[in-house]
């Protein structure tokens, strides 16, 4: 298989390739010996489940079932907990992270970690999330207008909907579940997703004018956060 190198990629999902090699190129630090393998799994779990950023530095190594495939996120926003099945392909990933960082650890140490031994905090990923996208060759275009790493949160849930639509799965039965999966308090916030996917991804439109179109909010120029 030829290998692949960050900027060989084309059509629309070709920046988050790019930026998940430029991911898998970080190199051991003496300062932070843990962060080239941590954050590689780190992004991987913000794109592949669709989690919040302060979800996963919450994660403790209990929290995360290796052998069900399942993460258990406690006290989430507005005090939500839930739990989020994985793909196996990240499930894989996390037993090995797990294999090879926490078998001394007990179930309440932080399964993302300093050397130190402490969790990191929303700042420090922000930062590198910078970092990564400047060696990606990804524009940032500032604090307002991103991308943020909140941005892997939206991402994957208009990637979601839109290989439904491919797929010619009925997205309305689908938005209570996605909802319930990335825990929204309501189907409102989800439902404004479909409306972006379905103005940047062709499938999604023609399904919703088939089926739904009428579904969509008026929401104007609110960004949902959640």
């Amino acid at each position: 298989m030829k290998k692949r190198t960050v900027g060989s990629f084309d059509g629309p999902f070709a920046p988050m390739l790019d930026l998940f090699i430029s991911l898998d190129q970080m190199e051991y630090t003496p300062n932070s010996p843990y962060r080239h393998l941590s954050f590689p799994l780190l992004y991987r779990m913000l794109y592949g489940c669709g989690f919040r950023i302060s979800e996963l530095l919450n994660l403790t190594v209990g929290d995360v079932d290796i052998e069900r495939w399942i993460i258990h996120i406690h006290d989430s926003k507005n005090g939500n907990e839930r739990l989020v099945p994985m793909a196996a392909t990240l499930a894989a990933r996390c037993r090995t992270y797990t294999e090879s960082f926490h078998s001394d650890h007990e179930e309440d140490f932080p399964f993302f970690f300093k050397k130190d031994g402490t969790g990191y905090c929303v700042s420090n990923i922000e930062r590198h999330f910078r970092e990564q996208l400047w060696l990606a060759g990804i524009p940032y275009l500032g604090k307002e207008l991103g991308p943020r790493v909140h941005d892997l949160r939206h991402t994957f849930i208009c990637h979601r909907l839109n290989q439904w639509a491919k797929e010619g799965v009925d997205l309305t039965a689908m938005l209570p579940i996605l909802s319930k999966y990335v825990g929204h308090t309501g189907i409102a916030s989800t439902q404004y997703y479909l409306k972006l996917t379905a103005e940047a991804f062709p499938d999604v439109l023609e399904q919703m004018d088939e089926l739904t179109g009428h579904v969509f909010p008026e929401v104007g120029g609110v960004v949902y956060e959640e």
